[in-house]
């Protein structure tokens, strides 16, 4: 039997302080807090602002405990952008490699460092250019079949450092100053031959490919058209008196720089032909009216012989007028062949 049972009192004290002292619990004036477990426990009762800036510390947590990308994979992913193998740029080295001390001269270390940086040159020169390629491929999708694009070295081709360069050259300018000494005047004479030959080659293809470039194609045919609507134009304004007499004055009309025929070749020898006509008809008639006015004056004087010997001098005149007549007709059919040549 315990202590409880045997004493009575002290279990009736001990319930009635437990009344007592929940009787002087006042009544709370807000709901209770709930305390939730779990990782959402403490953004439960938070407001929307609250709740925004707590979802973004997290967020931020979470960032910083990612693992950052190894040096070597660093190196992988670059290689891998550049197009080049994955392990281009790794530089994998023994930690207990020997090397041994340096025992060359100076001379000697800069002709190595020298081939060295000519070798890492045309390594370079090998490998595409990434904004050449750019620009050919704009240039394709914009249809610039004619653009002219930078010219890539060579597979060979080993670059050299701007001294070296211009030492080489004015080894070559001295060189071929001495070959060409050297050189007979057939041998010079077949060489200009030779390099004439190929920039002949070298205007042909460019023109070919000018030609081919839709864009400079459609610019000839539209001056050619508006050239064409120009001329109809002005033979459509002027007269036939007034087209000659304008093709008469200038053989050829400039216009854009270039010279352009007025009229074909046959009509220009036609033309000639008619206006040498014309004048020596002219001329012939004048002449006839002048004899038959003097003939009018001395009959009308009443001089019956001076009248006759007037009329033989005018049959006179007028066949030595159709002899020039025929002699100009001659020098009309000459320069028509002339023309025509």
């Amino acid at each position: 039997m315990g202590d409880s049972d045997r004493n009575p009192l002290r279990k009736q004290l001990s319930k009635s302080s437990l009344e007592q002292s929940l009787q002087m619990i006042s009544v709370p004036q807000q709901a209770p807090i709930t305390i939730y477990p779990g990782p959402s426990a403490g953004i439960a009762n938070l407001s929307k602002a609250d709740l925004e800036i707590a979802q973004r510390l997290e967020h931020l947590r979470q960032s910083q405990n990612e693992e950052l990308p190894t040096e070597e994979e660093m190196v992988s992913r670059l290689a891998n952008l550049k197009g080049l193998p994955a392990n281009h740029y790794a530089t994998s080295s023994s930690a207990g490699a020997y090397n041994r001390p340096d025992s060359r001269t100076q001379g000697q270390q800069a002709d190595d460092l020298l081939v060295q940086v000519m070798e890492e040159a045309s390594l370079e020169a090998r490998l595409p250019n990434a904004d050449d390629e750019l620009e050919a491929r704009l240039a394709r999708l914009r249809g610039e079949g004619g653009v002219a694009r930078p010219s890539m070295p060579p597979a060979g081709a080993v670059g050299l450092p701007p001294q070296a360069s211009s030492t080489s050259h004015t080894k070559m300018d001295t060189t071929l100053g001495e070959d060409l000494d050297d050189m007979s005047m057939d041998e010079v004479e077949a060489l200009m031959k030779a390099a004439s030959v190929e920039a002949e080659a070298g205007a042909e293809r460019s023109m070919r490919e000018l030609e081919a470039d839709p864009e400079v194609a459609g610019a000839v045919a539209a001056a050619a058209t508006r050239r064409k609507e120009k001329k109809k134009k002005k033979e459509g304004d002027m007269s036939g008196e007034e087209r000659r007499s304008k093709s008469f004055e200038s053989d050829f009309d400039v216009e854009g720089g270039k010279a352009i025929d007025a009229v074909t070749e046959q009509e220009e020898v036609q033309r000639i032909i008619d206006m040498y006509t014309k004048r020596a008809q002219l001329k012939k008639e004048k002449k006839r009216r002048k004899k038959e006015e003097a003939a009018a004056a001395a009959a009308a004087a009443g001089g019956g012989a001076a009248a006759a010997l007037q009329m033989e001098d005018s049959d006179s005149d007028i066949e030595i007028s159709s002899e020039s007549d025929l002699t100009s007709d001659s020098e009309k059919d000459s320069l028509s062949d002339e023309l025509s040549e």
